[in-house]
């Protein structure tokens, strides 16, 4: 029956109760046990997310579970909220699985991240097994170039690995971190060289 009506909550075609005690309800159970309450509880938040439920919303960003986490992100990035930018680099950065550093890189980016963003997935180079999906967030992110599909390859040492990382964050903080209107930008022209 909860289940039925935090669906219920989530759908935007429908308004919600006048009264507020369905919002103690989704408070309640954003903590509760098994996860698909708490998924769901995250689900009915209302997007743009008020800001009485910003700390609950921001403690779903470190659930354990991929699933919980993958809905807090995505709802975060509806939120219109910026606090929301650092926790979701910090999950680009530190759970590699893929659904979840997906759902996280573009909710950052729906709130307008972008050096904190190229910063994250230069944090994500040194692992060899997301090494090409974090340069290719990176080439199709700051730098304005023709989007291509490849096979992608990860056949680099750890010391490679870490040279390319350190040469990209010296790319990100030199190049897009000087200005303001760099921190803005969306995209620049590649360069000839970093």
């Amino acid at each position: 029956m909860i289940l039925a009506r935090f669906r219920e909550l989530a759908d935007p075609h429908q308004p919600h109760p006048k009264t507020d005690g369905w919002k103690q309800t989704v408070f309640a159970y954003i903590n509760a046990n098994p996860h698909t309450f708490r998924q769901n509880a995250i689900l009915a938040i209302p997007t743009p997310v008020p800001a009485e439920f910003e700390p609950a919303l921001m403690k779903a960003l470190e659930d354990p579970d991929w699933g919980v986490l993958r809905s807090a992100c995505e709802v975060a990035g509806k939120s219109g909220r910026t606090a929301f930018i650092r926790p979701l680099c910090r999950i680009v950065e530190t759970t590699h699985e893929t659904f979840v550093q997906s759902a996280a890189s573009s909710s950052a980016q729906a709130l307008g991240a972008r050096v904190e963003l190229w910063e994250a997935w230069c944090e994500v180079i040194t692992d060899q097994d997301f090494m090409s999906e974090a340069l290719t967030q990176l080439a199709l992110g700051p730098l304005h170039l023709p989007s291509k599909s490849s096979s992608g390859n990860s056949n680099f040492t750890r010391e490679q690995r870490f040279a390319i990382r350190n040469a990209w964050r010296k790319f990100v903080r030199n190049r897009l971190g000087r200005t303001a209107a760099h921190r803005r930008s969306h995209r620049i022209p590649c360069p000839d060289r970093f």
